[in-house]
């Protein structure tokens, strides 16, 4: 430990009082000795912004559920409406006409009504 602050041990060996001083400055100085009232604050801020941490993750995880299980009901939803639109597409290709197939005379009588003519109707002009 003394070999990691980059102080020689050989001050210690002496014994003098001077260099246990020296190296109780040194560590005051560089912040390695703090009192234990400074440990506790820092130790409670940490604390706390885990505690702040923690609890933004389990909102974000609330959030992610609730997104998670929107896209799951969508994706369902969206398979449902692709399997009505299939049946449509199915249904709708098998009637006759929808591949160009006429059924019955479709022409103007039928479509201008009963009494009414394709001559007494004005014509669009060309």
């Amino acid at each position: 430990m003394l070999e990691d602050a980059g102080l020689p041990v050989q001050l210690l060996g002496m014994g003098s009082g001077w260099a246990l001083l020296a190296l109780a400055v040194y560590f005051i100085v560089t912040g390695r000795l703090v009192p234990q009232s400074v440990l506790q604050q820092i130790l409670g801020r940490h604390e706390a912004a885990l505690e702040a941490q923690v609890e933004a993750a389990r909102h974000w995880r609330q959030a992610y559920e609730a997104a998670e299980s929107g896209r799951a009901r969508l994706e369902a939803q969206n398979g449902e409406l692709l399997e009505s639109a299939r049946t449509t597409t199915q249904v709708l290709t098998s009637l006759p006409g929808a591949r160009g197939e006429v059924r019955g005379d479709v022409g103007a009588d039928s479509v201008l009504g009963d009494g009414d003519t394709a001559a007494s109707s004005p014509s669009p002009p060309a």
